[in-house]
């Protein structure tokens, strides 16, 4: 929960009695989360029919790859 984060929803929600309680599950969450990792994998992001190469009646391939940062 860096870069402010916590600050900006204890900001945003300030008047909600339940806001110690959720950010304390929020911070066991978080801890959670960063003990853990994903390989990096390849994600389509714009996977629909038109962008899918047939042949035989099978998905031969796919199309429209491109790197966003």
């Amino acid at each position: 929960m860096g870069r402010g984060t916590a600050d900006a929803l204890s900001r945003r929600f300030a008047g909600d009695p339940r806001l110690d309680e959720l950010m304390c599950r929020l911070r066991d969450i978080h801890g959670t989360l960063r003990t853990s990792s994903t390989p990096r994998t390849a994600v389509h992001g714009d996977f629909w029919f038109g962008n899918l190469l047939w042949e035989g009646g099978e998905i031969s391939g796919v199309v429209d790859w491109r790197t966003e940062r």
